[in-house]
């Protein structure tokens, strides 16, 4: 009798195996079983879904697309439902090693281990993108690093390095407080700041100039760096060397102040004439200075009625 709609086709060949007693396709002799669907197609549909999905079903396959989409700009988003795919099927198929090995070579198991491995070295800096802007290079005042950033063009995969990374920071500072080397005192926010300030007094240039600075009973040595990369980019860092220059600010802006923040901070503030302010305007950097190592680790930008200053 007639086989009105084949529902068995050899995977080889594709002849059509209804009807047929023996268990090898009369056409290219492969073997098949009636009973086993994975032995013969059951339909003409193309194979390369089913492929790829059986593909996707080991678990070493998803590994590698997870390394392949995590460099594919915005396609790096299905790196971690191939993740979960592929950890998933080892673990259904009590691959337990291989399970465990998957979520280890995995890029975000590695910038994970590398922020591990920058914390407890000291080194590490969260991780961002696009152009820095204010307070870029102050001391995160939580986790108590600095910062990074990958630049201004973004791809859509920064995440990938971004994420895993910063995390492993973020967990490490809440477990065992912040990385060895890091300042760990008094971090006080710009109101702060400028409420302390109201007690400071004035410090000479000469006691910059020379980096260290007396103050409330104690001399603070000031490391080289602020001198460098903080003073140099006012008109401070010539007056420190030019006395004309240095009676002249004095006169129209005001001195140097300073205060000790509960013994650990030492707060400077310079008074600055910033270009693009109405004229007569005033404003002020103030510095904050781990008073143990002498280093800045924040720099704040505000006018005189406190508020943010927007420099670049």
């Amino acid at each position: 009798m007639p086989i009105s709609k084949p529902t068995m086709w050899c995977l080889t060949c594709r002849y059509v195996l209804d009807g047929i007693s023996a268990a090898r396709c009369p056409e290219c002799g492969r073997l098949f079983n009636p009973d086993d669907p994975q032995t013969y197609r059951s339909s003409l549909a193309p194979m390369l879904p089913r492929r790829i999905a059986k593909a996707i079903s080991y678990p070493w396959t998803c590994l590698a697309l997870v390394w392949i989409t995590s460099f594919l700009s915005l396609l790096s988003c299905f790196a971690v439902p191939l993740l979960f795919i592929g950890s998933g099927m080892a673990i259904i198929r009590r691959r337990w090693i291989t399970a465990v090995m998957i979520l280890a070579l995995t890029p975000f198991s590695m910038h994970f281990m590398t922020g591990v491995l920058d914390y407890f070295q000291g080194d590490a800096a969260l991780r961002g993108s696009g152009l820095p802007g204010r307070g870029f290079s102050n001391l995160h005042p939580v986790y108590r690093c600095g910062r990074s950033s990958s630049g201004c063009v973004v791809y859509g995969n920064e995440w990938v390095r971004q994420e895993p990374y910063n995390s492993a920071i973020m967990i490490l500072t809440q477990l065992w407080g912040p990385m060895p080397g890091a300042y760990a005192g008094p971090y006080p926010s710009d109101a702060q700041a400028l409420q302390a300030l109201r007690k400071s007094s004035k410090i000479s240039l000469r006691s910059l100039r020379q980096d260290r600075i007396p103050i409330s009973g104690q001399i603070i040595k000031l490391h080289r760096h602020l001198r460098d990369r903080v003073i140099s980019n006012t008109e401070w860092s010539i007056a420190m060397y030019h006395q004309e220059t240095q009676d002249r600010l004095q006169k129209e802006l005001g001195p140097v102040t300073g205060v000790l923040y509960e013994k650990s901070c030492l707060i400077l503030s310079f008074p600055l004439r910033p270009d693009g302010y109405r004229a007569g305007a005033k404003s002020s950097m103030i510095v904050l200075i781990d008073a143990t190592t002498g280093r800045s680790f924040a720099t704040y930008w505000l006018d005189t009625r406190g508020r943010v200053m927007f420099l670049y």
